[in-house]
């Protein structure tokens, strides 16, 4: 899971994307919330994105249930917690302000672990 320790050196959340492509609410969301690019420049400097389908799901799944899909979750790169998830189709703005939530909190928790 290298994406997971780049975000530990890096101090950001992980930010999962699991899909099914089966599943017409993963290919909106490809096309419609993932394509925007705010959301894309915000994605990029605030978290290490991962991305994948049966093979990640697995891994996830070991520790975190799955109930739908798309599933997206932000996840503590240091205890592997979720921090935040939602299951099925979002709209750019919406994950756009979540992402934005999220990163303030992962502000707060990366500034009080530094010595």
């Amino acid at each position: 899971m290298q994406v997971v320790e780049k975000a530990k050196k890096e101090n950001k959340y992980v930010l999962v994307n699991i899909q099914d492509v089966s599943e017409f609410d993963c290919q909106r969301l490809n096309r419609d919330t993932w394509s925007d690019l705010e959301l894309q420049r915000l994605v990029s400097q605030n978290f290490k994105f991962w991305q994948g389908g049966p093979h990640l799901t697995l891994m996830y799944c070991n520790f975190h249930p799955i109930d739908a899909y798309p599933h997206i979750a932000a996840l503590d790169p240091i205890t592997g917690q979720r921090m935040w998830y939602w299951e099925g189709w979002i709209g750019p703005q919406d994950l756009y302000d979540k992402c934005i939530s999220i990163s303030n909190m992962k502000l707060i928790y990366f500034s009080k672990s530094i010595p």
